[in-house]
């Protein structure tokens, strides 16, 4: 079955005030958290699926994990960290569209060569805390170089000059709560994605065919400012067992 989807929320007031976000795609499979909209309700946050996984998307990924881990698989088993992001952009629906292609094409010149599969991310959380799921929890991404393998991405709606409200810190935070609960047992760890160079030489970071495609100290500087302590103080204020529960969150 077939739905045109907006983002599953439009009519709610999810994007009030944005263009819609849709694509016609198969959402059965989708590997959307259903079972996670009460707890979000319960803590004043809307969580919708906005899903982009297909059976294409799935072989490119496959294609990609292959190309860069040995690993000829799109399966995420056994995460080990959460990275956060901030998107440069200034809207959910904007960062949305963003993922929404199956392939690159030609939007990021600078990742031509390494892998046909769009980038994309496990969660965006928007401007006014809503959260929307778009790659099911046991698929990888392509958010992070060297770790998608091992890693869910977090996206948050910044840019430089436009740093994370509290409704997004309050949601990302919820998040990770959310994560470290399930997956525990493996998840242990919580990134700046600006900080990912620093782990080149750990067994975190794998490059696969070409040793040189991994980050470097000047290539990203998201999170912006303190947002990335931002999300840390509301993990530590209102869900303590899940920093309890990590062996790091902090900048590296």
């Amino acid at each position: 079955m077939k739905k045109t989807l907006a983002c599953a929320a439009i009519s709610l007031g999810l994007l009030a005030a944005e263009p819609a976000v849709s694509q016609d795609l198969e959402t059965i499979g989708s590997g959307f958290r259903s079972d996670w909209v009460e707890d979000a309700a319960q803590h004043g946050i809307r969580f919708f699926d906005c899903s982009v996984v297909s059976d294409e998307r799935r072989k490119l990924t496959a294609e990609y994990s292959a190309m860069h881990y040995g690993l000829e698989t799109w399966k995420l088993d056994e995460p080990r960290m959460i990275v956060l992001h901030g998107t440069a952009t200034s809207t959910l629906s904007s960062t949305v569209r963003i993922f929404q292609p199956l392939t690159l094409g030609g939007s990021r010149p600078e990742l031509a060569g390494a892998g046909a599969v769009n980038v994309s991310t496990h969660f965006v959380v928007g401007r006014d805390g809503a959260v929307c799921q778009l790659l099911p929890l046991d698929m990888q991404g392509r958010h992070a170089k060297g770790v998608n393998w091992t890693s869910f991405g977090v996206e948050m709606v910044s840019k430089p000059d436009l740093l994370i409200t509290e409704s997004e810190a309050e949601a990302t935070a919820w998040l990770i709560d959310r994560l470290v609960g399930e997956f525990g047992d493996t998840l242990a760890h919580v990134v700046a994605h600006r900080d990912m160079w620093k782990l080149n030489d750990t067994d975190f970071v794998r490059t696969g065919v070409d040793p040189n495609y991994k980050d470097r100290s000047v290539d990203k500087s998201d999170p912006y400012a303190d947002d990335f302590d931002k999300v840390r103080v509301e993990v530590e204020g209102d869900f303590p067992e899940a920093l309890q529960g990590l062996d790091s969150f902090q900048r590296l």
